[in-house]
């Protein structure tokens, strides 16, 4: 198997950590994701894709500047997929702070084969899925659903109506609320006469909180519901954020910031 430098990312250990992380939603060590999928192209480092069999997909994109070097050695963006505990594990273990994370591969196909960390005195070599087959498990679509103000777009090519700007925290306290009620019907995201509003639980369940949450709105009423994904969302991330839905569409929510833009998508949960 030919391994040959795709693409080599030099930073500090922590960087890296913290690209992975918000990109797998990694909260006390724990990552949302099993796998993630890296594209290194020439302006950006990219995470597009999420797996098929769940409700949340995220596409992080990272400027070069925020790394202290990168540099592309292939013609096209080059693609590593690779289990997350692992290359995080790998990681925590090496003793120096500076790193060197290169793509191993075959140029002809531009997908590594190996995830190499380097420092002065240390190699790790963590074995990574490779050829473009496993792209039939993992979805890819979210760049296009995105255009350049970072508007999300819906299934029939509009975006989507209602935006949110508020804070993590925020979401953060909804999940709260959702988990201290004890519900069994997901978690509600209520927009309402121009209002950012909880409403949680029921006189059925443990307890039935309202409040009006910091938010400033755009957009129609909507009155939707998630699962677990949401709080799990909301746990990993922490500043501003905008929201963006619809009636019965999914939950997108993104964080741009100068070196870097998160975005995730929720879909819907039925009840």
């Amino acid at each position: 198997m030919t391994r040959e430098p795709l693409a080599t990312l030099r930073a500090t250990r922590s960087a890296v950590r913290r690209m992975v992380g918000v990109a797998s939603l990694a909260t006390d060590g724990d990552a949302y994701y099993d796998e993630m999928l890296v594209r290194v192209t020439d302006d950006s480092v990219e995470t597009p894709a999420g797996k098929r069999d769940t409700s949340m997909a995220a596409y992080c994109s990272v400027a070069h500047e925020a790394f202290d070097d990168v540099t592309l050695h292939i013609d096209g963006p080059a693609v590593a997929i690779f289990d997350i505990d692992a290359a995080l594990g790998w990681l925590e273990w090496l003793a120096a702070e500076q790193v060197e994370v290169v793509l191993l591969g075959d140029p002809e196909d531009a997908f590594a084969g190996t995830l190499e960390l380097r420092t002065a005195a240390e190699t790790v070599q963590v074995a990574c899925r490779h050829g473009p087959e496993v792209l039939g498990t993992v979805t890819t679509e979210l760049p296009s659903r995105f255009d350049d103000e970072n508007r999300f777009r819906l299934e029939d090519g509009s975006v989507a109506p209602t935006r949110v700007q508020t804070d993590a925290a925020s979401l953060e306290r909804l999940a709260d609320a959702v988990d201290l009620a004890e519900t069994v019907d997901g978690y509600p995201f209520v927009v309402e006469n121009g209002e950012f509003v909880l409403d949680v639980g029921s006189e059925l369940s443990l307890a039935h909180a309202t409040a009006t949450l910091p938010g400033e709105v755009t957009g129609p009423d909507v009155s939707n519901r998630y699962s677990a994904e949401l709080a799990a969302l909301a746990r990993a991330l922490s500043g501003d954020i905008v929201v963006q839905t619809g009636p019965g569409e999914p939950l997108v929510v993104v964080q741009a910031r100068e070196l870097f833009t998160l975005r995730y998508v929720l879909l819907p949960a039925s009840w």
